[in-house]
């Protein structure tokens, strides 16, 4: 998908859901094997893979010889009548494993970034969404809403690799416009960013839901008080809302993680029924990131193999 070099030089980084592929791993002339390309986040985490000594298994704290583990944790298992197995930052095969014990033990699941994971969930169950791929929104998009401001934090190669590449098929990285919605100032914007002129329009995160309301009011022609969000400006939500009209492609980003307030899903409602709306007269999409940690991987297994 992102492919720059040949194939038998390169690699994908599996650390966040943007899945790059021009990393690589050189070994000629030093003394360990060293990371080239990639962000901080695959940087650290490939350093740490690759001088990670093979660990030992431990009995309360006690390192121990695999057969006494298994033997040991066999004997737990066994004898319990409601096992939970967690973390669950597994790839497809290791992922595939645990569900056949899982399902032999009775046992329940519960990955690491559940939380945040099911925020989206919920959305997609009740009421399905329309989304995008990564390819999609580099290629296409020509207005794009990133609402939060933790997506360039979270995936650090975010507006390289999708929001402002150096090319695109069908939309001009320098005629794309960016609109950033959440706790951004002009002091925290990324260098990248701020080179492409964003519209800024602060906002808390759990006020996001009732900007979107607004919006889809405003794009509807129905009365709207656009004042009705303490610090949010109405004219530029009505410039906004014209802009969403006009656009050719809109893409509506957002990461889940950091929507951590109670009824979150019902914020992300308010993100899908925006792109919904937008559908009628023109075309539009949402991009909800996800992948950290194996979360999106391991949600895929539970469903192919439990439906």
């Amino acid at each position: 998908m992102w492919q720059t070099e040949p194939a038998d030089s390169t690699l994908t980084c599996p650390f966040c859901g943007l899945a790059c592929d021009d990393l690589r791993v050189a070994t000629d002339g030093v003394d360990r094997p060293t990371l080239v390309n990639g962000c901080a986040t695959a940087q650290q985490a490939f350093s740490t893979a690759l001088a990670q000594a093979p660990g030992s298994p431990q009995i309360a704290g006690r390192p121990v010889a695999l057969d006494a583990a298994i033997t040991r944790a066999a004997d737990l298992l066994a004898a319990a009548h409601a096992p939970l197995f967690g973390g669950l930052v597994a790839d497809v095969n290791g992922m595939r494993a645990i569900m056949d014990l899982a399902d032999h033990q009775g046992a329940l699941l519960d990955h690491v970034g559940g939380d945040a994971l099911f925020r989206n969930l919920l959305v997609l169950q009740d009421s399905g969404w329309m989304t995008a791929t990564l390819t999609e929104v580099r290629n296409r998009a020509d207005l794009i809403l990133l609402l939060g401001n933790q997506c360039t934090h979270r995936f650090p190669r975010l507006i390289e690799r999708v929001l402002l590449p150096t090319d695109a098929l069908f939309s001009p990285p320098g005629q794309r416009s960016l609109v950033l919605l959440g706790g951004w100032d002009q002091e925290s914007l990324p260098a990248a960013l701020a080179a492409a002129n964003p519209t800024l329009i602060p906002v808390a995160n759990a006020d996001l839901a009732g900007v979107c309301g607004l919006l889809r009011g405003l794009i509807a022609g129905r009365p709207v008080r656009t004042n009705a969000i303490p610090g949010v400006s109405g004219l530029q939500l009505e410039d906004l809302a014209g802009r969403l009209r006009t656009a050719r492609y809109t893409v509506v980003i957002w990461a889940a993680a950091e929507l951590d307030f109670p009824h979150a899903e019902l914020t992300i409602q308010g993100f899908v029924e925006l792109v919904r709306d937008l559908n009628r007269t023109t075309r539009a999409a949402a991009l909800p990131l996800a992948g950290t940690l194996g979360d999106v991987t391991v949600n895929q297994v539970c469903t192919w193999q439990t439906g």
